[in-house]
């Protein structure tokens, strides 16, 4: 009777750890998805620079179609995208030094031409012109 009931008792607690271990594995497997979501939620920039907006949203999902969800001056260089009249643009060479004289400051900021539009406004007869600040 008592080899009975010991061995009742051992059945008992075997299954107890079979259920046990797979309870394990069960939380394991969750704790991985966890895991998979917190990587896939870390947004990391490709490079380093100074955030110009943010669009995402804490908890928003996120779509290809969505747009940007920032805008980074890469290595905290700024571009300023100007409309020049049509009758200056001659003057402009791709790589040029100009200054640039920012509102609020005393002193003109550097930079040098990136990029002339080929293309001139009709009715405004302004040319859009990249530079690199």
């Amino acid at each position: 009777n008592a080899y009975d009931s010991a061995n009742a008792r051992l059945n008992t607690s075997r299954q107890a750890l079979v259920a046990s271990q797979s309870q394990l594995q069960l939380v394991a497997a969750q704790k991985r998805d966890v895991l998979l979501r917190i990587e896939k939620a870390d947004v990391k920039a490709p490079t380093t620079g100074v955030v110009l907006s943010r669009n995402a949203l804490l908890g928003g999902i996120v779509s290809m179609n969505a747009g940007p969800l920032f805008r980074i001056a890469r290595d905290c260089e700024f571009e300023l995208s100007a409309n020049i009249p049509e009758v200056d643009l001659p003057r402009l060479k791709p790589d040029m030094p100009v200054a640039v004289r920012v509102s609020g400051m005393e002193q003109p900021v550097s930079g040098r031409v990136r990029l002339i539009s080929p293309e001139i406004t009709a009715s405004s007869r302004l040319g859009a012109v990249k530079i690199s600040l």
